[in-house]
Protein backbone atom coordinates (compact mmCIF):
# COMPACT_ATOMS: atom_id res chain seq x y z
CA UNK A 1 0.00 0.00 0.00
CA UNK A 2 2.96 2.69 1.15
CA UNK A 3 4.45 1.63 -2.82
CA UNK A 4 0.94 2.97 -4.30
CA UNK A 5 1.04 5.99 -2.09
CA UNK A 6 4.45 7.23 -2.96
CA UNK A 7 4.27 6.57 -7.02
CA UNK A 8 1.10 8.58 -6.89
CA UNK A 9 2.82 11.15 -4.87
CA UNK A 10 5.65 10.94 -7.02
CA UNK A 11 4.00 11.50 -10.00
CA UNK A 12 1.97 13.84 -9.19
CA UNK A 13 5.01 15.78 -7.83
CA UNK A 14 6.99 15.22 -10.84
CA UNK A 15 3.32 16.22 -13.28
CA UNK A 16 3.32 19.33 -11.46
CA UNK A 17 6.58 20.20 -11.68
CA UNK A 18 6.74 19.88 -15.19
CA UNK A 19 3.17 21.78 -16.26
CA UNK A 20 4.53 24.83 -13.93
CA UNK A 21 7.77 24.59 -16.27
CA UNK A 22 5.74 25.23 -19.33
CA UNK A 23 4.70 28.41 -17.92
CA UNK A 24 8.32 29.72 -16.36
CA UNK A 25 9.98 31.60 -18.36
CA UNK A 26 13.17 29.39 -18.60
CA UNK A 27 11.01 26.94 -19.98
CA UNK A 28 8.89 28.96 -22.95
CA UNK A 29 10.43 28.49 -26.31
CA UNK A 30 9.96 31.86 -29.08
CA UNK A 31 6.96 30.94 -31.24
CA UNK A 32 8.44 32.26 -34.72
CA UNK A 33 6.46 34.54 -37.00
CA UNK A 34 5.99 32.36 -40.45
CA UNK A 35 8.90 34.48 -42.66
CA UNK A 36 10.91 34.19 -39.61
CA UNK A 37 13.73 31.16 -39.74
CA UNK A 38 14.85 29.43 -36.46
CA UNK A 39 17.24 30.70 -34.53
CA UNK A 40 19.91 28.44 -32.39
CA UNK A 41 18.37 26.54 -29.27
CA UNK A 42 19.71 29.12 -26.60
CA UNK A 43 20.34 32.43 -28.47
CA UNK A 44 18.20 35.35 -28.01
CA UNK A 45 15.02 35.71 -30.29
CA UNK A 46 15.78 38.24 -32.98
CA UNK A 47 13.49 41.07 -34.02
CA UNK A 48 11.45 38.51 -36.69
CA UNK A 49 10.41 36.34 -33.25
CA UNK A 50 7.86 37.07 -30.86
CA UNK A 51 7.79 35.59 -27.60
CA UNK A 52 4.44 34.23 -25.68
CA UNK A 53 3.35 37.12 -23.16
CA UNK A 54 1.35 35.55 -19.85
CA UNK A 55 -2.39 36.28 -19.51
CA UNK A 56 -3.72 36.31 -15.99
CA UNK A 57 -5.62 32.98 -17.32
CA UNK A 58 -2.27 31.43 -17.47
CA UNK A 59 -2.00 31.05 -21.16
CA UNK A 60 -0.10 32.68 -23.59
CA UNK A 61 -0.69 34.86 -26.42
CA UNK A 62 1.88 35.98 -28.96
CA UNK A 63 3.11 39.41 -29.46
CA UNK A 64 5.23 40.53 -32.28
CA UNK A 65 9.23 41.40 -30.27
CA UNK A 66 9.82 43.77 -32.58
CA UNK A 67 6.23 46.17 -32.22
CA UNK A 68 6.31 48.92 -29.78
CA UNK A 69 3.57 50.69 -28.33
CA UNK A 70 3.45 54.21 -29.90
CA UNK A 71 3.51 57.08 -28.05
CA UNK A 72 0.67 59.02 -26.71
CA UNK A 73 0.41 62.23 -28.34
CA UNK A 74 0.60 65.16 -25.80
CA UNK A 75 -2.53 66.37 -24.63
CA UNK A 76 -3.35 69.94 -24.69
CA UNK A 77 -3.51 71.30 -21.48
CA UNK A 78 -6.12 74.66 -21.42
CA UNK A 79 -6.22 74.75 -17.76
CA UNK A 80 -2.52 74.61 -17.00
CA UNK A 81 0.63 76.65 -18.30
CA UNK A 82 3.45 75.32 -18.96
CA UNK A 83 4.48 76.23 -15.59
CA UNK A 84 1.47 74.44 -13.86
CA UNK A 85 -0.11 77.23 -12.75
CA UNK A 86 -4.03 76.78 -13.06
CA UNK A 87 -5.35 79.68 -14.95
CA UNK A 88 -8.15 80.46 -13.74
CA UNK A 89 -9.90 81.76 -16.91
CA UNK A 90 -10.18 78.19 -18.27
CA UNK A 91 -9.92 76.08 -14.84
CA UNK A 92 -13.02 73.53 -14.00
CA UNK A 93 -14.22 73.97 -10.71
CA UNK A 94 -12.57 70.65 -10.08
CA UNK A 95 -9.29 72.33 -10.85
CA UNK A 96 -9.49 74.97 -8.92
CA UNK A 97 -9.74 72.70 -6.50
CA UNK A 98 -5.99 72.09 -6.76
CA UNK A 99 -5.23 75.16 -5.20
CA UNK A 100 -4.39 74.51 -1.54
CA UNK A 101 -7.53 75.79 0.63
CA UNK A 102 -9.97 75.93 -2.18
CA UNK A 103 -12.57 73.71 -1.38
CA UNK A 104 -15.81 72.67 -4.28
CA UNK A 105 -17.87 76.04 -2.44
CA UNK A 106 -15.17 78.07 -3.02
CA UNK A 107 -14.07 76.94 -6.29
CA UNK A 108 -18.04 76.84 -7.60
CA UNK A 109 -17.44 80.88 -6.51
CA UNK A 110 -14.94 81.56 -8.31
CA UNK A 111 -16.10 79.89 -11.94
CA UNK A 112 -19.72 81.70 -10.73
CA UNK A 113 -17.40 84.92 -10.28
CA UNK A 114 -15.95 84.99 -13.65
CA UNK A 115 -19.23 83.96 -15.56
CA UNK A 116 -21.15 86.71 -14.34
CA UNK A 117 -17.82 89.43 -14.68
CA UNK A 118 -15.91 88.01 -17.77
CA UNK A 119 -12.66 86.61 -17.80
CA UNK A 120 -10.26 87.56 -15.06
CA UNK A 121 -7.70 90.08 -16.39
CA UNK A 122 -5.32 90.09 -13.59
CA UNK A 123 -4.84 87.56 -10.49
CA UNK A 124 -5.61 90.01 -8.08
CA UNK A 125 -9.28 89.96 -8.75
CA UNK A 126 -9.85 86.90 -7.08
CA UNK A 127 -9.70 88.99 -4.06
CA UNK A 128 -13.12 90.05 -5.37
CA UNK A 129 -14.64 86.38 -4.68
CA UNK A 130 -16.68 85.97 -1.84
CA UNK A 131 -14.32 83.66 1.13
CA UNK A 132 -10.81 84.88 -0.83
CA UNK A 133 -8.73 87.15 1.59
CA UNK A 134 -5.43 88.78 1.63
CA UNK A 135 -4.24 85.17 3.25
CA UNK A 136 -6.00 82.47 0.71
CA UNK A 137 -4.42 85.27 -1.72
CA UNK A 138 -1.28 84.74 -0.82
CA UNK A 139 -1.36 81.13 -0.15
CA UNK A 140 -2.34 80.80 -4.00
CA UNK A 141 -1.40 84.00 -5.69
CA UNK A 142 1.90 81.59 -7.53
CA UNK A 143 0.18 78.84 -8.14
CA UNK A 144 -2.36 80.89 -10.78
CA UNK A 145 -2.29 82.78 -13.90
CA UNK A 146 -4.64 84.48 -16.29
CA UNK A 147 -3.44 82.86 -18.92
Amino acid sequence: MSVIIITVAFVCFAGGFFVGRMGAPGGITPVLSPDASPSAPGSPPSASESLPERTDAGTSVSAPASESVPPTPEISDTEHDAQGRVNINTASAGTLQELRGIGPALSARIVEYRERNGAFTDIEQLLDVTGIGNAKFADIKDHVTVG
